[in-house]
This record gives structure tokens, sequence and C-alpha cells, in this order.
């Protein structure tokens, strides 16, 4: 049992028991959708201690909604709020530490098409 994956991607419970389940696969994806938005890496040893993990930066900006604070400045305000705020709501459940509080991929697809709205 050894544990194959991509340092920044894996889920904390995969990492620490070497046991997958559906629910590490919706954590993966949420850390693709903070990619997606703020344009970081998953993982970025060149950033200042306290944010060299992506999640762990962004865990407490997406609690407070920092909406402002995640979004790559790139962007320059040429993007939907609506579409940001569903993407990082969403983000914000899947890499959530508890993988039984993480929504299943099938919950992940209906939120990002918004049809399904999740607390």
């Amino acid at each position: 049992t050894r544990i194959i994956g991509t340092f920044g991607y894996l889920a904390p419970e995969y990492a620490q028991s070497g046991q997958i389940t559906e629910k590490a696969d919706v954590y993966s994806l949420g850390v693709v959708l903070v990619e997606l938005v703020t344009g970081r890496k998953a993982m970025d040893i060149n950033r200042p201690k306290g944010q060299q993990c992506l999640t762990e930066w962004a865990r407490p900006l997406l609690e407070k909604q920092a909406i402002d604070e995640l979004v790559d400045p790139r962007m320059r305000n040429c993007y939907s709020e609506q579409e940001v705020y569903c993407m990082l709501r969403c983000a914000s459940l899947c890499i959530r530490r508890d993988p039984h509080s993480r929504p299943r991929m099938s919950q992940v697809l209906r939120m990002l098409e918004g049809d399904m709205v999740m607390n």
C-alpha cells in the first residue's frame, strides 16, 4: 500500500492512510478549481511560508468569502463575479478536511452547472 499522486492534490485522508475514496477525487477537483481562480500552483515552494500549500492559504480566505483576495489579479475584473463565486463556493466544499463533509462528484457537477446550491 504505497501512496501515489501529486503532492498538493492529494486528499489529506489519502495522504495519511492510503485509503482512496470517491471523496479524494472531489478534493483534487477542488484544488484545481482554486488553481483556476487564483492562478497559483497547488504547491509553490517559492512563496512565503503559509502560502506554499494552496489549500492552506486559500481555506481561510474561502471561509471569509474574500473573493478579491483570491482572484488572480491578471484577470483584471474580466470575469463573471457570479461564476467565480460559484467556483470558489464549490472549491470550498470540495477541499474540506473531513471527507464525509465534502459533496459527491455528481453534486459538484450540478453546482458548477448552476443547478444546485449547497451549504
